[in-house]
């Protein structure tokens, strides 16, 4: 039968005087006082249990009252005698109680003793008691390990002042009804070495007594509850937070996972007084190169389905790009080259490539798929059907290695049959100036009936084809250096037949410009160098006029000529004017 009432430690051992002190306990047993006390700062203490009377200790400040709150017939049901023995046998002619015969009194220099024993003992306790901030878990244990100084028995397992968990096991047997503690949020949990037991005990602790912390926490880190697989951690490492001299905060480093394909890392601080929580995340080391795969997905596909192909394949993400692209490492076994093969081009996927594959330049080209007429189903067949692996992708460009064995050159050429394709041209590209064009298309085509239309990337793509000309570069406002494929006629005589074409505004040979052409465009540049013009405005000429020379069919020889003598001209005024154009 559980009965509870409250009694004031009134005198405790010697007579005296002082301020009192509140405890509160609890009986369980009408045969044992189960003591847990709390300190309030600047009040009463009151014990559950029977009322102790004896005359005040002047070392502990208690001054001697009594506050009974229960009717008074339950009084005799309360036999405290045998909890209270010890102290009861220490005071000056205590006789004996209902359990015990009485014991002979101690003489006043074993009374100092004791005294001065429990006043070192509490000390501390009861100067913290004293803080106003003290939680009341952390008031409970204060109360208990004072009462249990004074009774000579062992407190309960309560939590230190600083909430720094419970005591370490000194090998006597614990109470007969301990604190009842709720099961941790995480179960999972692994500490290296490095953390003492005190310190595991205290994370622990966190982990039963701060679920709301921790859900918070663990939702900042990535971390989800929800998840098929709970989480598990592993304390890696802890660093002791001091302030004015002592610990005030312990900093627990510690790496989770959810299975292979979610792993991350993030420090909580424990802050000891109240064992309040603060997370923040930690980066997680990178995988090896050639355990890690960029996987691009369709536009269409949602970052919900993304996430659940990834995890489909055992891909764990590492990071996010701007223009959607995953890089994920592999998972177990796998290898990065082996998994981008397989799931490039095929579903969800546009394409995925392995982050370690090296290609050299010779099996390097770029291909440029028509923006009006290649969606993401087309651009992810032509890429799977013809083994590429893409290193860059912007837009609708992108820059491909083809297989080991593969030539550039023989991969562009079977691209430019594909229909979604507009062109692609091989990195490495050296054939002769003197197979070589500069054409530049229209804007706009006016047809038979006057009804004035686009050109399309169609109508250019056909254009050459018809012409077996092949794309070596885009120069940009519809103008392209071409090449002719077969050597059945001459550059001169491709250009001539282009000029001819409706679509075409100008078409011009490569070495068709003259050697006094560059001169005068390096003579009219030149100019520009120097006040009253900026640098700005000055490469703006330069560079007009260096596409003009392109225009008109420079060779490489004449266009290093062009930037030679620009740069041998002589600065005017002594230099650009810092002001005008910039």
């Amino acid at each position: 039968m559980k009965c509870t009432m409250l009694a004031v430690l009134s005198a405790a051992l010697l007579p005296g005087t002082g301020a009192a002190q509140t405890l509160r306990g609890r009986l369980y047993s009408p045969a044992r006082v189960q003591v847990a006390p709390v300190l309030s700062p600047g009040v009463t203490m009151a014990l559950t249990g029977s009322s102790l009377l004896a005359p005040a200790v002047p070392s502990m400040g208690l001054a001697g009252s009594l506050a009974p709150v229960l009717p008074l017939p339950a009084v005799p049901a309360l036999r405290a005698a045998a909890a209270l023995a010890p102290v009861e046998a220490s005071l000056p002619g205590a006789g004996a109680t209902a359990e015990g015969p009485a014991m002979g009194p101690a003489s006043p220099a074993d009374q100092t003793v004791r005294l001065e024993n429990i006043s070192l003992a509490i000390a501390e306790d009861v100067k913290a008691a004293a803080d106003p901030s003290l939680s009341m878990e952390a008031g409970q244990g204060a109360g208990q390990r004072i009462m249990a100084a004074v009774l000579g028995e062992r407190p309960s397992v309560l939590p230190a002042l600083g909430g720094a968990g419970a005591p370490q096991d000194d090998g006597q047997a614990a109470p007969s009804r301990p604190v009842r503690r709720s099961a941790p949020i995480v179960a999972d949990v692994a500490f290296t070495e490095q953390v003492t037991p005190e310190q595991r005990r205290l994370f622990a602790d966190t982990l039963g007594r701060r679920k709301a912390g921790w859900t918070r926490g663990m939702a900042q880190a990535g971390l989800k509850l929800d998840a098929p697989i709970p989480p598990a951690f592993k304390v890696v490492g802890v660093r002791e937070v001091k302030a004015g001299g002592a610990i005030a905060k312990l900093a627990f480093s510690v790496e989770w996972n959810q299975g292979e394909t979610r792993v991350g890392a993030f420090r909580v601080t424990v802050r000891l007084k109240d064992l309040n929580l603060e997370f923040s995340r930690l980066p997680v080391p990178e995988p090896p190169a050639e355990k890690v795969l960029k996987v691009s997905f369709k536009k269409s596909v949602t970052p919900e389905d993304a996430a659940r192909f990834l995890e489909g394949r055992r891909l764990r993400v590492l990071r996010k790009d701007w223009d959607g692209t995953y890089w994920a490492a592999v998972t177990g076994g796998d290898e990065a080259r082996a998994v981008a093969k397989e799931v490039s081009g095929v579903g969800i996927v546009l394409y995925a490539s392995a982050k370690a594959v090296e290609i050299p330049e010779e099996r390097r080209l770029t291909v440029v798929f028509k923006k009006s007429a290649a969606g993401d189903d087309d651009v992810a067949g032509v890429l799977r059907r013809h083994g590429l692996t893409v290193l860059e992708a912007k837009g609708g460009t992108y820059v491909v290695g083809v297989e080991e064995g593969g030539a550039a050159a023989e991969a562009a050429r079977g691209l430019s049959s594909e229909r979604a394709v507009f062109y692609a041209v091989a990195a490495k590209d050296d054939r002769p100036e003197g197979r070589q064009l500069i054409v530049r298309v229209r804007e706009t085509v006016v047809m038979d009936a006057k009804v004035e239309t686009a050109v399309t990337e169609d109508d250019v793509a056909g254009l050459l084809r018809r012409h077996s000309l092949e794309v070596m570069e885009d120069l940009g406002s519809g103008m392209f250096r071409v090449a002719l494929s077969d050597g059945r006629t001459t550059n001169r005589a491709a250009a001539e037949a282009l000029a001819r074409s409706a679509l075409v505004e100008s078409a011009v040979a490569v070495g068709a410009a003259a050697d006094k052409d560059v001169e005068g465009a390096a003579t009219g540049v030149a100019s520009y160098k120097g006040r009253p013009w900026s640098s700005t405005e000055y490469n703006l000429v330069y560079h007009q006029a260096y596409m003009g020379l392109v225009a008109r069919g420079a060779t490489r020889a004449q266009l290093e000529l062009f930037g030679r003598l620009c740069d041998e001209a002589p600065m005017r005024g002594g230099g650009f004017n810092p002001w005008s154009g910039d």
